[in-house]
């Protein structure tokens, strides 16, 4: 799910940044809940990326042969859910592998535990510290052709990323990282549905499973 696009020294004139855009066009919030926000902070903006699928549902979200981490996630949905209206998902627990340290890490929002061979520690976030990393090398996209969409209070662009060619849409998301009660609203472009492959090529059958050659393997 890292997107990355091969560098070019070709700028054709007709192209926007997205600082560009976000002058000329007025950027409205877009309803959902996106799984994820990538800051792209050479740009000064970001890209989010929906994850919409059933509760109890497990996607492999980072995998990096090299240094044999792998992390997973898994989803919650609203506990409360209006008649007639959809259930929102959301990331409630994730589990992190180290293949070559044999490690796991099982995450939630009220604990952590650790466990390496027959070894097990349950910490509260209290006592874990803060680490902050990026899991992708940056992000190259180029953004043209701004038009009307669906609806006329969110412009529609095209992007060009990874040799792809897709409709993305600006608007406002909120993140809750900062501020975890009110939240900040970011400037995003929407990405509908994944740059790489289907929603379906991320979904495992475990909280801990490894995937290697497209094939799931609980470690």
């Amino acid at each position: 799910m890292v997107v990355t696009k091969p560098e070019t020294n070709d700028t054709s004139k007709d192209m926007l940044t997205a600082d560009k855009l976000k002058e000329d066009n007025e950027a409205v919030a877009v309803d959902g809940d996106p799984h994820f926000i990538i800051e792209l902070p050479d740009w000064n903006d970001a890209l989010c990326f929906y994850t919409d699928d059933k509760p109890g549902t497990i996607f492999n979200l980072v995998k990096d042969p090299v240094s044999g981490l792998v992390v997973n996630g898994k989803t919650i949905g609203d506990k409360k859910v209006e008649p007639g209206s959809k259930q929102h998902t959301y990331f409630g627990q994730f589990g992190i592998v180290h293949e070559k340290f044999k490690i796991r890490l099982m995450l939630t929002t009220q604990k952590i535990i650790v466990s390496e061979q027959s070894k097990q520690e349950h910490l509260q976030w209290s006592q874990a510290s803060h680490v902050k990393g990026q899991f992708f090398h940056g992000v190259t996209y180029e953004v043209s052709d701004v038009f009307q969409g669906k609806d006329p209070d969110k412009p529609d662009a095209t992007m060009f990323v990874k040799g792809h060619s897709l409709t993305v849409t600006r608007g406002w998301q909120r993140d809750f990282r900062k501020d975890v009660k009110n939240g900040e609203n970011v400037p995003c472009w929407f990405i509908h549905g994944l740059i790489d492959g289907v929603l379906r090529d991320y979904i495992i059958s475990g909280l801990f499973t490894t995937v290697s050659d497209g094939k799931g393997e609980e470690k």
